[in-house]
């Protein structure tokens, strides 16, 4: 029997954005994890669970990869 998905991912836009961002940098992720001041695994699972990050670390993140403050904003979802 297929799978019925109830509800769409509330941070699925932010999610595309980041990993989008990371993996258009063309670095290893440990990279990009220095660049933001933590580890390759932190910055993994940030990624892919974007709910847990902090506004500061969505500001940091968008100042080093250079995301424009309107891009993050739009991926938001309330």
């Amino acid at each position: 029997m297929p799978k019925t998905i109830l509800c769409k991912e509330k941070h699925g836009a932010l999610k595309t954005l980041l990993w989008g961002t990371v993996k258009q940098d063309n670095a290893p992720l440990e990279e990009g994890a220095r660049k933001l001041g933590m580890s390759a695994s932190t910055l993994s699972r940030r990624c892919t669970n974007p709910g847990t990050m902090t506004v500061d670390e969505l500001l940091n993140f968008g100042m080093k990869y250079h995301v424009p403050i309107e891009e993050i904003r739009s991926a938001l979802r309330y």
